[in-house]
């Protein structure tokens, strides 16, 4: 006997009569998650049926289910599934979806396929051995080039001896790059990441990433103008312990105006990377904003790393120096990046 649950709200009926002409199972019916996981915690021996409707969070209850119950197989019945959900659902490995309307036989079938899928869990896929290392890249004007060096920095690590689990973050919302840089698709919703930061986990996280061939994954939202859609601070601090929960390097583009969550980043990671041009505006808005995020540094001992951006290799001229950068932000710089145009175009 095959026992199966099922989370219903609105096709009770319909599915109670259905299951009467299923032979060789027994079901119980649950009108909500919290009942539907009781009876998991019970016997985890089952097959759970999760009705699409409107009254239901997929996205949340496919996050608990997986986290709880990874192995545990299930089926989704209906259709018009919004893509959030179609996402939480690939993670998840003995997990299918059944359009409506459809036969007992075609039910059927489908129980007995998703019983015959391979688990999900693995050893050390989801229990990382360390906390994941944190850097966070930006810069104080626009176009200083901190996408492009936070992408080609989480690509090489990406790619280092071991091939160390590394994580692109675009925090930037209103004019994010790093999609396209990577020619990804963005898969972070904004407004289901917001809803309550205590679900944020590695299933929910999963759902979100983009995994680019190379092996490094992208977490990234389609660009938005309208910056009350912005996740909340506590939402975005707990993406990112969850991240490096489970990654080895976790690389963060942050955008050059203050959010909600900037002081935190710039404080608790391990890098913080500030990206600047040597020229005049481009040092005092970086000196500006050194004050502004280490506040407590005094001249010259900042934690934040300087990093020059297209250095002229030239011998003579009026450029400026980096000693003469280094008195403008009144801090030593880290290293620089030399102007290389024929190798950028080459590139392109």
């Amino acid at each position: 006997m095959i026992e199966l649950n099922i989370l219903a709200t609105e096709s009770t009926a319909d599915i109670a009569d259905a299951m009467n002409h299923l032979d060789g199972f027994s079901f119980k019916l649950h009108a909500d998650l919290d009942s539907l996981l009781g009876s998991l915690a019970q016997n985890a021996d089952t097959v759970v049926l999760v009705e699409a409707s409107e009254s239901i969070d997929l996205v949340a209850g496919l996050a608990r289910i997986g986290q709880a119950y990874p192995d545990v197989p299930g089926i989704i019945m209906g259709d018009n599934l919004p893509i959030s959900a179609v996402r939480a659902l690939l993670v998840l490995r003995c997990w299918d979806i059944l359009e409506l309307p459809t036969s007992i036989e075609a039910l059927r079938k489908a129980i007995m396929r998703v019983r015959a899928m391979p688990g999900l869990t693995e050893p050390a896929a989801t229990t990382p051995n360390k906390q994941g290392k944190c850097w966070a890249f930006m810069s104080p004007i626009g176009g200083g080039g901190a996408t492009l060096l936070a992408t080609e920095t989480a690509y090489q690590l990406s790619q280092s001896q071991g091939h160390p689990r590394t994580c692109l973050i675009d925090m930037n919302f209103f004019d994010g790059r790093c999609a396209d840089y990577l020619n990804c698709e963005p898969n972070l919703t904004l407004a289901e990441l917001d809803t309550s930061p205590d679900r944020i986990d590695t299933v929910l996280l999963r759902a979100f990433t983009t995994s680019h061939r190379s092996g490094l994954d992208l977490i990234a939202a389609p660009r938005t103008p309208d910056p009350s859609l912005f996740p909340s601070r506590e939402a975005m601090l707990r993406c990112l312990e969850v991240a490096c929960d489970n990654y080895d390097y976790v690389i963060v583009d942050i955008p050059r105006w203050p959010m909600a969550w900037t002081s935190d980043i710039v404080n608790g990671a391990d890098e913080t990377m500030l990206i600047s041009e040597l020229s005049v505006p481009a040092l005092n808005a970086a000196r500006d904003w050194i004050l502004d995020f280490d506040s407590e540094a005094m001249p010259g001992s900042s934690r934040i790393k300087v990093i020059l951006n297209r250095k002229q290799k030239t011998m003579f001229g009026g450029n400026v120096t980096i000693e003469q950068a280094e008195k403008a932000i009144q801090q030593p710089v880290f290293s620089a990046v030399h102007s290389d145009w024929a190798t950028a175009l080459a590139s392109v």
